[in-house]
């Protein structure tokens, strides 16, 4: 997205009520994969939520392999509370 699109949603966000999380993924994919749902988990003993992300893994990987930063606009966080990234690519349907 290009930056000015970016700072105009951003003005939209009351970071009292919400936070973004941002991880960066390589997959493989010379664009933005296609993503399964995104689920978070909260994990009380550990104090962190845990963020899912699932994706199909390419047929066969971009020649110019590409990274971008993927952001998700979660509520406040709790200030004792960390956030931990599970980033997982299933194998193409069809192959073993």
């Amino acid at each position: 997205m290009s930056r000015e699109r970016c700072l105009q949603n951003l003005e939209k966000i009351d970071f009292e009520k919400h936070a973004l999380v941002g991880i960066e993924l390589n997959t493989g994919y010379c664009r933005v994969p296609p993503l399964d749902p995104i689920q978070v988990v909260k994990n009380e003993s550990e104090k962190q939520f845990v963020v899912k992300i699932s994706y199909v893994e390419p047929r066969e990987p971009c020649r110019a392999l590409s990274q971008y930063d993927l952001w998700l606009l979660v509520p406040k966080l709790p200030a004792d509370y960390t956030v931990k990234f599970e980033v997982k690519g299933k194998p193409f349907p069809g192959r073993n």
